[in-house]
């Protein structure tokens, strides 16, 4: 009997209701190993690498597979992914090269040069200085995230054509500095940062540099300078969203930048040894004001500003230089600010030179920080009035504090703010009484003298207070305070006790190395996230 048959009469037999039907098996999915899943690859290595096993644990991982190989370089290239060459081009140079060839995935993506590179010992005895330099360059090309490239003019590089041949697909940011000297110029300088243009398709951040030794600059040298400065007004690439400028400009070259299609979100220009107009300034800040996010000015030559100027998506402005700012009416021409900085150079330091800062025409009411890097002294204590007035909505502020009066003023009326941090200067420094324990705690300095220091370990809080104090600022969530010479800055457990400790709101305190005692640290570490700065452990302190 054939097989077709025995089933039919095997099925013939059997009722319909006893046939079951055949049930399919549940397909066994493939399931990864979870030593060969990413997470848990780097999971196992972070565990491994705790301590001082960093480079062993990574020289361990690269032998095990491909894929841990992959992940140990990765991590190795986030922590120590950068290589610096620094004057020459040596035998370890020679090394690097070659291992690099053979490398399939380059564990370094930030490379950086700096100096005249003189090369004292050919590279394979025949090659020249630009060789060794373009050799570099080609092998890693392709691994260069970030690339520095500091020298000066002239150089013992030469910068041969055959450069143009590179391509940095992914070179991101870009540093090119260069110190012009007097004896001889180099024009193929210029040049190199074209080429650097033209290979890196995706550039997205450049900072030029091009100074001279002295800031005195001679014909020869200004010519050259310009030249760079037609480079960036015409040759930019319309990648690039993040500009720093540090080199002179001329009102030509301002007018001529808003014709390429280049729209940045952070620029940073330094225009000390430029004599620019402000129609010529103007007209350059207008053709960015739509992208830009972040804007730095130093020495900012503009003091009237047209009503043209609205940068709707600025979030950041910090003006550097003399204690003059621009005026900008901020709700207009800022109108979503959010961090505002001012650094004034001390040269420029007079009695009340703050007086003109923070008019009428800084109202905003989106300004949330603002950080004076300046020393804040008694003739500049009104300032806090303005910027109270004027920011409504300030929760972070950094200064610089040399007075106790300025202090005071800060508790007195900057009490709605959440962030606080103070550099304190020379005025606090070795300060013989209790001044300094006294203007934060508004205890009376006789008071804290006729007591232990017994007493201060206790949570009584005397009811003989004077003035404004730390206590003032009850929605203080962080605060920061170093000082000149921590460690002689008489700010002691009075403060910790009744000060630090009083602060209903603070969760995160730093502190410089202050004489306080390891009870007070503790008692501070069971309240807030504590952090004193370095070297805190190797001091000496008093009780």
């Amino acid at each position: 009997m054939d097989l077709t048959n025995s089933y039919l009469s095997y099925t013939r037999g059997v009722s319909a209701e006893k046939i079951q039907p055949e049930t399919k098996r549940p397909r066994m999915e493939s399931s990864v190993h979870p030593l060969l899943m990413d997470h848990v690859i780097e999971a196992v290595f972070d565990y491994a690498a705790t301590g001082n096993k960093f480079c062993e644990t990574v020289r361990q991982f690269r032998v095990v597979c491909s894929l841990w190989c992959k992940i140990a370089t990765k991590k190795f290239r986030d922590v120590y992914g950068q290589m610096y060459f620094e004057n020459d081009f040596d035998r370890s140079t020679a090394r690097f090269i070659e291992v690099m060839q053979n490398s399939d995935d380059i564990p370094f993506k930030s490379f950086k040069f700096t100096g005249g590179f003189v090369l004292y010992k050919p590279y394979r005895g025949d090659f020249s200085y630009d060789r060794v330099f373009e050799k570099l360059l080609s092998v890693c090309s392709s691994a260069v995230q970030e690339l520095e490239f500091s020298t000066h003019n002239p150089s013992d590089l030469k910068f041969p054509k055959l450069l143009r041949g590179i391509r940095f697909d992914n070179l991101r940011v870009l540093s090119f500095k260069m110190c012009v000297f007097y004896d001889r110029l180099q024009c193929d300088m210029p040049s190199l940062l074209e080429t650097f243009f033209k290979v890196s398709p995706q550039l997205e951040k450049l900072e030029l540099t091009v100074t001279t030794p002295d800031g005195e600059t001679t014909e020869e040298q200004l010519e050259l300078i310009e030249t760079f400065g037609d480079l960036i007004v015409s040759k930019l690439p319309k990648t690039c969203r993040h500009l720093k400028l540090n080199m002179p400009f001329t009102n030509t070259q301002l007018e001529r930048f808003g014709m390429q299609n280049v729209f940045l979100e952070s620029l940073n220009v330094d225009f000390r040894n430029s004599p620019v107009s402000t129609s010529s300034l103007v007209t350059f800040l207008e053709s960015q004001q739509h992208t830009l996010r972040d804007l730095q000015l130093i020495e900012c030559p503009v003091r009237i500003v047209r009503d043209t100027l609205h940068f709707p998506s600025l979030v950041r402005l910090r003006i550097e230089g003399r204690a003059i700012l621009p005026y900008f009416p901020f709700k207009k021409v800022f109108p979503v600010l959010e961090t505002f900085e001012v650094v004034f150079y001390w040269i420029y330091q007079e009695d009340r030179w703050l007086s003109n800062v923070f008019g009428e025409n800084t109202y905003s009411n989106t300004v949330k920080q603002l950080k004076i890097c300046c020393w804040v002294t008694d003739s500049d204590s009104q300032i806090f009035q303005r910027i109270s007035k004027n920011f409504p909505r300030l929760n972070k502020l950094q200064l610089n504090v040399d007075s106790f009066a300025v202090l005071k003023e800060i508790f007195k009326i900057m009490k709605g703010i959440e962030e606080l941090e103070m550099s304190l200067g020379l005025e606090f420094w070795r300060k013989s009484g209790n001044e300094v324990d006294s203007v934060f705690t508004g205890l009376p300095e006789e008071y804290i003298s006729n007591k232990s220091a017994n007493f201060f370990s206790c949570t009584d809080m005397p009811t003989t207070l004077h003035e404004p104090s730390l206590s003032n600022m009850q929605k203080l969530k962080s605060l920061k305070i170093v000082a000149f010479q921590a460690d002689e800055v008489k700010l002691t457990d009075v403060t910790v006790y009744y000060g630090f400790l009083k602060m209903k709101s603070l969760k995160h305190l730093t502190l410089d190395v202050f004489p306080v005692s390891e009870n007070a640290i503790q008692s501070m570490k069971k309240s807030f996230n504590l952090m004193i700065l370095p070297d805190r452990r190797h001091r000496a302190f008093c009780g």
